[in-house]
């Protein structure tokens, strides 16, 4: 305990020398050489070994960066910024720098009831959301699709329309492309392994677009504007898992992260995989011994940062049914490590199925981060029509 106590004095020592300079302790995170720095410093005052070493400045680390993001997470409510119907489910997508959501499983109070109901309308957030006429030869209306963007044109993949309450409806097959001039096409392609829902897509920076769902067991597909490619992984995948969440990190842009979701049984995962989109190797992001998320599905994945991704809601399966969340967490798939993200300001109600959207920087500042937070439900409980703004800021 004397030693720990004395190599940690010694660290701390280190970390005030290089604080005294102004730069802020934030660097330390992106920096190895001021790892480096305090190694040096610990090891000549105290002989441990370089794994000792290494792991109780990774701790002190972990630490600072943990209470540093906490204090930089803020919600923000746009109360002028709800979209009508109130749905979840729907499928969001950026074309041209502008958020679109697509269809969903939407709810309306009637005169005696609600009613329920799938939907196939096309909403553009400018300040606030606004409905968009659309032109050509729409999708019908569908919910848990998936969709992707390939320089102005943005496509949709599959997904579940229930049709008439009781009869299991219909997984759909079907791809549909809606260009500049919000004109929908139907495209001769279809999805290549069969009907699909509850899958993901995401946009690569080659105009591709990669998509997983419950049959992608040791392959994904490739959609090139016109035809898919079956691109065969090797390494641990996801497996068979459907409403999951997905995105491309900010490392190179070449790096597809998938977290969760749920199997056919209903069994859920809190299991991260990164897919390497050079050498299509999948990685296990192993995290024991640290904090994570619990297993759940229907959560909302974005990139936040180099090899970093934010996660948000979800819901997760407890003896009494499907719980909903609303905590917010940073995964660095290159180190390994959750943090979980104490936010300001009002937090949205607990909810999954909703689409969480990267937004353009109102401030000038590469750290910093904004995230569009649209509708949801908290199973079979509520149906949210509300925005949130989530503001990220790493500058410190």
């Amino acid at each position: 305990l004397q030693e720990h106590c004395l190599f940690l004095l010694n660290c701390h020592c280190c970390l005030a020398a290089i604080a005294s300079t102004a730069l802020p302790l934030h660097f330390l995170y992106y920096f190895p050489s001021a790892v480096t720095t305090i190694i040096r410093t610990a090891k000549k005052e105290r002989k441990m070994t370089m794994h000792r070493t290494f792991r109780h400045v990774y701790f002190i680390l972990s630490r600072i960066m943990l209470t540093t993001l906490a204090l930089k997470a803020e919600w923000i409510s746009l109360s002028t910024s709800k979209i009508d119907p109130r749905r979840s489910g729907h499928t969001s997508f950026i074309m041209n720098q502008k958020p679109f959501v697509f269809g969903g499983y939407i709810e309306q109070d009637g005169d005696d009831d609600m009613t329920r109901e799938v939907i196939n309308d096309l909403w553009q957030y400018n300040k606030g959301w606004t409905r968009v006429p659309t032109k050509g030869d729409s999708p019908g209306p569908r919910l848990v699709s998936a969709s992707g963007v390939i320089g102005d044109k943005a496509f949709l993949f599959g997904g579940w329309d229930p049709e008439t309450a009781g009869t299991g409806g219909v997984i759909l097959d079907d791809v549909y492309c809606l260009n500049n001039n919000m004109e929908w096409e139907k495209m001769p392609v279809l999805f290549p392994d069969g009907p699909t829902s509850r899958h993901v897509a995401v946009s690569l920076n080659d105009d591709k677009i990669l998509l997983h769902n419950h049959r992608c067991l040791d392959h994904v597909y490739v959609f090139d504007c016109s035809k898919f490619q079956t691109q065969p992984t090797t390494g641990i995948s996801p497996g068979s898992v459907g409403l999951h969440a997905a995105c491309l990190s900010s490392d190179n842009n070449d790096h597809v992260v998938i977290f969760g979701g749920a199997t056919q049984d209903g069994s859920m995962s809190n299991q991260c995989h990164v897919l390497n989109t050079k050498t299509w190797e999948w990685k296990l992001i192993s995290t024991s011994g640290s904090s994570s998320p619990c297993p759940r599905a229907g959560a909302c994945l974005v990139p936040c940062g180099n090899h970093q991704v934010l996660l948000f809601g979800g819901a997760e399966a407890t003896p009494s049914g499907l719980e909903p969340k609303n905590d917010v967490w940073i995964l660095d798939w290159k180190r390994n490590t959750w943090n979980k993200l104490d936010c300001s300001g009002p937090s949205p109600e607990p909810r999954n199925a909703a689409t969480l959207t990267v937004m353009p920087t109102s401030v000038e500042s590469s750290q910093d981060h904004q995230f569009l937070l649209t509708g949801g439900w908290a199973p079979f409980r509520q149906t949210w029509d509300d925005a949130f703004a989530l503001h990220i800021n790493m500058d410190q």
